[in-house]
Parts: C-alpha cells; structure tokens; sequence
C-alpha cells in the first residue's frame, strides 16, 4: 500500500488511523512513567549516573531509529511523524530526569535540594522549556555539568530530532509521485 496523506483517507479510516494512534500513545507513555516512577533506585554510587546516561542515551537512540524506521515503512507517514514526536520528547525527558534523580540519590548536595523522582522530572521540563524558575538549582560540578549537557541536547531535540522525524514523513510520502498508478496530489491553487 502507497503512503496516504491523512487527510486523503476516507472518514472513517481516518478516524481508525487517529484513534489507533491515541491508543498507541498513551499505551507507550504510561509504559515510559510506570518505568521511570517503579524502577528500583539505583545504589549509591559514583558510576551509576555515568552508566544510567550512557543506557539512557542507547535507549533513546534506539528507540528515535525505531520511530524513523517506522515512519519510512508507515502508509499515513505525518501521523506517524507526530507519534514518533510524541514519544521521542517525553522518552528524552524521563531519561534526563532519571539521571538527575540518581545524581540526586548519590549525593543530594548536588542540588539547592535533593531531588525525588517527581522533583527531578519538574526540574528537567523546567530547564527544557527555559523556563528556569530558580527553585531548584545545581550547585555542585557534576549536578552542574549535567544540566549543562541537558541544556546543549534540548537544542538538538527541538532542532535536530524534530526536523529528522519530519523529514522521514516527508520522504516517505515523496513516495506517492514515484509509485506508478498513483497521482501525486497537486496544489490545488496553483492548479486552478
């Protein structure tokens, strides 16, 4: 099956499409926080931090090459470029809180005040939507240089993965004038 713009499907399988993206998503989030909020604490110690960024950041990865496999293979390739979005930004936030949390664990001077797993998660969208209320901040190197790597990578998620995730729906649905029997969709004012 050709790649389908989603508002070229019929109502109703457009509506599935949608609802079946719905249900994807909130079944993948709540996945993402029952991990993060029932994940046992990591031990106390120096390389945990270092190791949980590390898996975290392979995790991500893998996961954003999941997504972009997926929308190249997708028949409604803009639906599930918004999925991919959907669970790449928030997959991005839990890790990054998950690190900060354990750095919080390992030693709670690393922070103005120690950080529990929603204290972390509210610091991380915090510093991501630079917003920065100043109620919890790092004072120690290591909680510092963290937020510090937070800061740089918001840059390339906003930017970088963002823009990868819609180019891949874009080249997927570039498809449609290729397929033969299928009329690519013109521009209807520019038709007229």
């Amino acid at each position: 099956m050709s790649p389908n713009r989603l508002f070229e499907l019929e109502r109703g399988a457009r509506r599935r499409a949608v609802v079946a993206a719905v249900v994807q998503l909130l079944v993948t989030w709540v996945v993402i926080v029952a991990l993060y909020f029932l994940a046992p604490t990591a031990a106390p110690r120096d390389s945990t931090a270092v190791t949980l960024s590390v898996l975290g950041g392979l995790a991500f990865l893998a996961v954003l090459g999941r997504q972009l496999r997926a929308i190249l293979a997708s028949d409604t390739p803009q639906l599930r470029a918004i999925q991919a979005i959907a669970v790449v930004v928030p997959l991005y936030v839990f890790v990054v809180a998950a690190v900060y949390s354990t750095i919080s664990s390992i030693d709670p001077g690393q922070f103005n005040e120690p950080l529990d797993r929603t204290g972390a998660l509210y610091f991380t969208v915090a510093v991501l939507t630079t917003v920065g209320f100043g109620d919890i901040a790092p004072v120690a190197t290591l909680a510092r240089n963290v937020v510090t790597v937070q800061m740089a990578l918001n840059v390339v998620i906003v930017a970088a993965v963002v823009r990868l995730i819609m180019t891949a729906g874009r080249m997927r649905l570039a498809k449609v004038g290729t397929d033969p029997g299928r009329e690519p969709p013109g521009d209807t004012m520019m038709e007229s």
